[in-house]
């Protein structure tokens, strides 16, 4: 996951805005209070829904399989929905700005590594079978899941409107 995300993150473009700043002083931190603020909101964030995911008896029923709730189906879906949340939220740490889609498209190298891993990940739960113990979702689940990992995209807005309100 790192390489992959490395090589999305490492083709992002240098806008002209970054190049007229002053450079960094070397004893300056790498990462700064908003990263900070980003890793450990977001990262809690994530981790208290797929916990709620795990342990909520009532997130099992919505995976059936004739009629019966699928442990194999459901462990596939939280597989499926830890990746996508991850996968969205790579578009909020990939800029400080509010609008999380702004020069997205300059960076052709991040939307197909991106789209790699939602495409890779659909393909696991088909193909994956008894290797990989996952079982092959409906539609209907499939956008259960996104719409449910999404939410990290609003959460993540939030968290900056709130952390730029308090740096001003």
């Amino acid at each position: 996951m790192d390489t992959l995300a490395a090589m999305a993150f490492g083709g992002e473009p240098a806008l002209p805005e970054t190049m007229t700043e002053r450079p960094i002083p070397r004893d300056q931190h790498i990462i700064t209070p908003n990263m900070w603020s980003a890793i450990l909101v977001n990262g809690l964030f994530i981790a208290f829904l797929c916990t709620m995911s795990l342990i909520t008896p009532s997130v099992r029923t919505l995976f059936l399989r004739d009629g019966v709730p699928s442990e194999r189906v459901f462990l596939t879906a939280f597989f499926a929905y830890f990746i996508f949340l991850t996968n969205f939220n790579a578009l909020n740490a990939r800029t400080p700005k509010i609008n999380v889609l702004d020069n997205v498209t300059r960076n052709r190298g991040f939307l197909a590594v991106i789209s790699l891993i939602f495409v890779v990940q659909i393909i696991f739960t088909y193909l994956g079978g008894s290797f990989l113990r996952t079982e092959g979702l409906l539609i209907s689940e499939w956008l259960l899941i996104i719409g449910a990992s999404v939410i990290i995209i609003p959460f993540d807005v939030c968290r900056k409107i709130f952390v730029g309100r308090l740096s001003s």
